[in-house]
Order: structure tokens, then C-alpha cells, then sequence
């Protein structure tokens, strides 16, 4: 009988232990927003549940968050790549003497589909906020060009933030409470960085368009289609596209991606083709650059007609190949004598380095952070600032080449004329020998040999 009471004793305070342990990872601590706290990052914070069919409600996710089925963000990132389904992400929050009560959530990254916000108050009262590129853009807390949500969070109060998130592209949730002071500083400063690589990007345009229509060279023509188009990629991919030139439609927003990255690819290889001469100096790459370029022009038409899902990875894939394949055309025709590519091999490395990173975040090889995030800016911005010298020197080249070809050959006319002259006086000079003897001889009489 002891034995029996020992036995039910250790059942009830294992299931007690268990159902504790089950209410810890449903119940996880808070997010403290206090007064030295004008922003959170929620990352590591957050749990999430992949939702496969896409189907659950909140209700069926809630009752999945108490049974245990959340579990931690690996290793703080909360990025995933390409995915079916839904995810599902949880946090609490909670003001614990911040005298602001007015908060935003801001999810940083803005090409996620559609994001569903369900703020559960203490009290039970649910609130619920849509987002996301596929819905119009003024409809947005703020207008600003990632996914953001007001939250009324009063001091002492715990709230439960759960976010639905379901998206063709990459699946990327990284999440940040502000409180508004903070929100503007942050905003303004990220305002400025982007605007100054843009402002890098159009005066590198204006510059080479002067110089494209001054000289005419196919070079610096192809060299704005590359500045053009892989702007368009990054003004898609920052969210700027959204919220200043598709705002209402959701076809270009998903479109519009795949279609700049292919234009990009396009720019990148027949740029190459024309800067490198590879048609003189390399016919097999030549060829196959050919080959590339039309592979993207028909990527580029499906397009518009294929599912987002489908087309961009392979767009996305398609980068890395595609500059690796750049390089590898440099590299030959440099080992060939080519001097202007030995600008034109740092400058596509460096852009390799930064999209390389970029395209490896997209499909979950590496985490989201500073350098991944922005490597593609700073990476881009050096390669087409190279690229721009690069253009100079090879027009330098031409130039001297085209001097040196006319110096020769001037060199080789003045030669063949000083030849001519040096032959026209000696045969001058024999003229003028037999013009002296035949008239020595007319006044010379050959019969009496007396002058006439």
C-alpha cells in the first residue's frame, strides 16, 4: 500500500512537472520595454510554428501554443528561405514603466505577402491588423516602406502578439517594437543611406550618359541598362517600388522582382560581352554569354506568366553563376593582355561578394544581419563606381591604341615619302645628267669634232 501511494505520488508530481513545463513554453517571459528601452529586437524572444497547410486559424494556433508545438527561432534567425504554408510567431511584451504607450512593430523585410497581426490583451480582447505587398499601401499604419503595426501597450499591462505570415518569397521575419521618437531616428537614418547609394547610382548615370552620347560607344550604353536595371532589383527589394510606383497592385509587387533580376542578369552579361571584346578576344565566351543572355530574355517573358514561387528562385539561383561565369570570362581575356579588365575583375568580384550574401540570406544559408543585408548596396555601389573607372581607362586605352595605330602610320607614310623623294631626286639628278651630255653632245660635232 505504501509502495502503491509512492507510486501515484511520483504520477501526480510528474504530470504536474510536465503540464509546468508545458505552461513555461507556452507562457515564455516577456519582452521588458522600460524606460531605457526605445527598441527591442523580438528575435530572440520569438517562437514560431510552421503551419503546412496554411489552414490554421487562431484559434487552432493557440491551442498548439499551450500544448508545447511553438519552439525558439534557430538560433535567433528568423529567416527560413523558400516555404510552404504559413508560419506562425509568437512573443509577449510587456511595458514595464516606459511612459510611452504607443508603440510600432515594424516586420523588416518588405516583400512578405501577407502578414496577419492578433494583439491579445490581457483581458482576452483580440485585435487584428493585415499587412503585407498584397494589399494596398495606404493602408499601412505609416507610410513607410516596410510592413508595420500600431500597438497600444500601457505600462504594466502584458500583451500576446501573434503574427501569421504566408508569402511566395522568402520567408524572412524580423521583427522590432519602437517607440515612436525612436522609429523616426531610425527611419531617418536608413532614409539617408538609401538616398545616398541612389544618389551614387543616378550621378554615376548622368555622368556615363553624357559621355554615351558624346562618344557613342555601345559600351557605356550597356553600362546604364546594368545601373538601371539592378537599381530597379534593389528599389524592389527595399520596398521603395511598393510604396512609391506600384502602390495598389499586388501583380506588380510579386512581378516586378523576378522581371528586374532578369534584366539585371541580362545588363551584367552584355555589358561584359562589349567591355571585354569577347567576340575578338574570346569567341567560345562570347558564345556562351550569348547563350546566358537568352536564357534571361525568356526567363524574363515567362515571368509575367509563371507563379512567383516558381520563377524566382531561379532568378535568384541564377546570380551567382552568372557573375561567377563573368569572372571567369575576365580572367581569360586578362591572362590574353586585356589591361582594362584588371578594374573590371575587382569590380565584379566585390559585387559577387555583397549579391552572393544577399541571395544566401534569401534562401536561409545565412543569417539576416548588417553586413548581409546591406552587402549588396555597399558591394554594388563599389563595383559600378569601378566599373565607371574601368570604362575611363578602356576609353584611354582605345584612345592611345588609336593614337599609337595613327602615329605608325604616319610614321611608315612619312618613311615611304622621304623613300619617294630620295628616289624622285636621284632620278631628277640622272635626268638631269643625260640632259647635260645629250646637249654636250648637240654642240659637239662628231666630224670635225669642233663645237657647233
Amino acid at each position: 500500500m505504501p509502495g502503491w501511494r509512492s507510486r501515484l505520488i511520483g504520477l501526480v508530481l510528474g504530470l504536474a512537472a510536465s503540464l509546468a513545463g508545458g505552461t513555461a513554453l507556452a507562457q515564455p517571459a516577456p519582452v521588458q520595454l522600460s524606460a531605457s528601452t526605445p527598441v527591442a529586437e523580438l528575435a530572440p524572444h520569438t517562437r514560431f510554428f510552421h503551419d503546412q497547410t496554411g489552414q490554421a486559424d487562431l484559434a487552432t494556433v493557440r491551442t498548439r501554443l499551450a500544448a508545447g508545438a511553438f519552439r525558439p527561432l534557430p538560433g535567433d534567425n528568423p529567416s527560413f528561405g523558400f516555404q510552404d504554408g504559413a508560419y506562425w510567431f509568437h512573443v509577449r511584451l510587456s511595458n514595464q514603466d516606459n511612459p510611452e504607450e504607443k508603440w510600432l512593430l515594424v516586420q523588416e523585410y518588405a516583400l512578405s505577402d501577407r502578414l496577419d497581426l492578433y494583439v491579445i490583451q490581457a483581458d482576452g480582447r483580440v485585435v487584428h491588423t493585415a499587412g503585407g505587398d498584397h494589399l494596398p499601401f495606404d493602408q499601412r499604419n505609416i507610410r513607410y516602406r516596410q510592413p508595420n503595426f500600431w500597438l497600444h501597450l500601457p505600462q504594466g499591462q502584458v500583451v500576446d502578439l501573434m503574427m501569421r505570415v504566408q508569402s511566395e518569397s522568402s520567408m524572412q521575419v524580423p521583427l522590432r517594437v519602437y517607440a515612436p521618437t525612436a522609429f523616426i531616428e531610425q527611419s531617418r537614418d536608413a532614409q539617408f543611406a538609401i538616398g545616398l547609394y541612389y544618389g551614387i547610382l543616378l550621378a554615376l548615370f548622368i555622368y556615363n550618359l553624357v559621355l554615351w552620347l558624346t562618344l557613342r560607344d555601345a559600351s557605356y550604353f550597356w553600362y546604364l541598362f546594368h545601373i538601371s536595371a539592378f537599381g530597379l532589383v534593389l528599389f524592389t527589394l527595399n520596398g521603395l517600388g511598393f510604396e512609391y510606383l506600384w502602390p495598389r497592385s499586388a501583380w506588380l509587387a510579386d512581378h516586378m522582382v523576378p522581371l528586374s533580376i532578369c534584366l539585371a542578369l541580362i545588363g551584367m552579361q552584355q555589358f561584359a560581352r562589349i567591355f571585354l571584346e569577347l567576340r575578338q578576344r574570346w569567341r567560345f565566351g562570347d558564345r556562351v554569354a550569348l547563350g546566358i543572355i537568352t536564357f534571361f530574355v525568356l526567363l524574363g517573358i515567362a515571368a509575367t506568366q509563371l507563379p512567383y514561387r516558381t520563377v524566382v528562385p531561379l532568378a535568384s539561383a541564377a546570380v551567382f553563376p552568372n557573375i561567377c561565369w563573368i569572372l571567369v570570362a575576365t580572367i581569360v581575356v586578362l591572362r590574353r593582355g586585356y589591361k582594362p579588365a584588371k578594374l573590371f575583375l575587382l569590380a565584379w568580384f566585390l559585387f559577387l561578394l555583397g549579391t552572393g550574401m544577399f541571395a544566401a540570406v534569401a534562401f536561409n544559408l545565412l543569417p539576416k544581419n548588417f553586413i548581409t543585408e546591406y552587402g549588396v548596396q555597399i558591394g554594388s555601389a563599389l563595383e559600378m563606381l569601378l566599373l565607371s573607372i574601368a570604362l575611363g581607362y578602356r576609353y584611354a586605352a582605345l584612345r592611345n591604341e588609336n593614337e599609337r595605330i595613327v602615329r605608325e602610320a604616319r610614321d611608315q607614310l612619312e618613311h615611304k615619302v622621304e623613300q619617294r623623294t630620295s628616289e624622285l631626286r636621284s632620278a631628277l639628278s640622272q635626268l638631269e645628267d643625260a640632259h647635260h651630255q645629250l646637249s654636250e653632245s648637240n654642240r659637239h660635232d662628231g666630224l670635225t669634232e669642233l663645237y657647233n
